[in-house]
């Protein structure tokens, strides 16, 4: 999508960026996207555990698979930051 951009088009690469945030986001479980909803809010692990009811490694659980089904490899510095700024553009948020 991006190659189809025309070169030096900031909106249209951002685009194209939300429209595959917006793919990876609609794999993701309820309770993943309950879990990223409070990571967007700016919870701790054990504070979104807390809140649902959940085990602190259940939580860990939870947001490994939501970096794994958004793309964010471990390498990859702030993929937490990275995941929420990805659900914060779906919801049209910045």
């Amino acid at each position: 999508e991006i190659a189809s951009c025309l070169v030096g088009s900031e909106m249209c690469i951002r685009d194209s960026l939300m429209a595959a945030s917006s793919r990876w986001l609609t794999t993701l479980t309820p309770r993943e996207m309950e879990v990223l909803e409070h990571m967007a809010e700016g919870l701790s692990n054990s504070q979104i555990a807390e809140k649902l009811y959940l085990s602190g490694a259940a939580v860990a659980k939870h947001v490994s698979s939501i970096f794994s089904k958004l793309g964010l490899t471990p390498d990859e510095d702030n993929r937490r930051v990275r995941a929420i700024l990805m659900y914060l553009a779906e919801r049209g948020v910045g």
